[in-house]
């Protein structure tokens, strides 16, 4: 990353910091919705040839035990805040405003102010609307067409919800929505794996999430 990049993505971190969100590594700011599920905005960046940077706001839910779910069944270890639950593009453009650009070597105290506006009216308020978990739910099977993690998601969503791993019906649905045979055959896989995961009965039994601390960057 360039000098000037990472200058303008410190200062913005310092604007997620004003609204209360703790810094969890460059780029992403956290905070606690509930003792399952983590809010964040994560920002991305684009450089131009001529040296400006252009700033991305994206709101993201991390729902701790929905991503121990998936990563049981997947037969991975589980990593805090590896992927998150949902995410969405909630930045500038998305309302019609000009794009937030630091020209280069100018950090501009109006795009600042703006960002904080952004993130104050807008993308906090975004951030706890995915949150719900009637929403998740709802925004995954709506997704779950397009394959990739989100049939696998829906399941571990339906899982916590339901309790149980006997998911047959709802793994029935999300293949019946599925056209290509490698996201049938992944689900498959994966639907398998989470229903022979000691982690994933250990988790559905007990209802807890790990209690071990999160380090949190300041």
């Amino acid at each position: 990353m360039k000098p000037f990049t990472k200058e303008v993505y410190e200062r913005c971190m310092d604007i997620l910091k004003t609204h209360g969100l703790s810094r969890r590594r460059r780029g992403l700011g956290i905070f606690t919705i509930s003792e399952e599920i983590q809010g964040a905005i994560a920002l991305f960046h684009r450089d131009f040839p001529d040296g400006s940077v252009e700033i991305h706001t994206v709101p993201q839910v991390y729902w701790e035990t929905v991503q121990r779910l998936y990563s049981a069944g997947r037969n991975l270890p589980f990593r805090a805040f590896e992927q998150p639950t949902r995410t969405r593009m909630w930045s500038f453009i998305n309302f019609g405003e000009p794009k937030l650009i630091f020209e280069p070597n100018s950090l501009n105290r109006d795009n600042f102010t703006r960002l904080s506006a952004h993130v104050e009216w807008r993308v906090l308020g975004k951030v706890l609307e995915m949150a719900e978990p009637k929403n998740a739910l709802q925004a995954t099977l709506d997704e779950l067409p397009s394959g990739g993690h989100r049939p696998k998601i829906f399941l571990s969503i339906k899982a916590w919800i339901n309790r149980t791993l006997e998911l047959d019906d709802e793994f029935n649905q999300a293949i019946s929505l599925l056209d290509h045979d490698h996201f049938i055959q992944s689900l498959t896989r994966f639907y398998d794996q989470l229903k022979q995961s000691d982690v994933a009965h250990e988790l559905i039994k007990t209802g807890r999430v790990s209690s071990k601390p999160r380090k949190v960057l300041t």
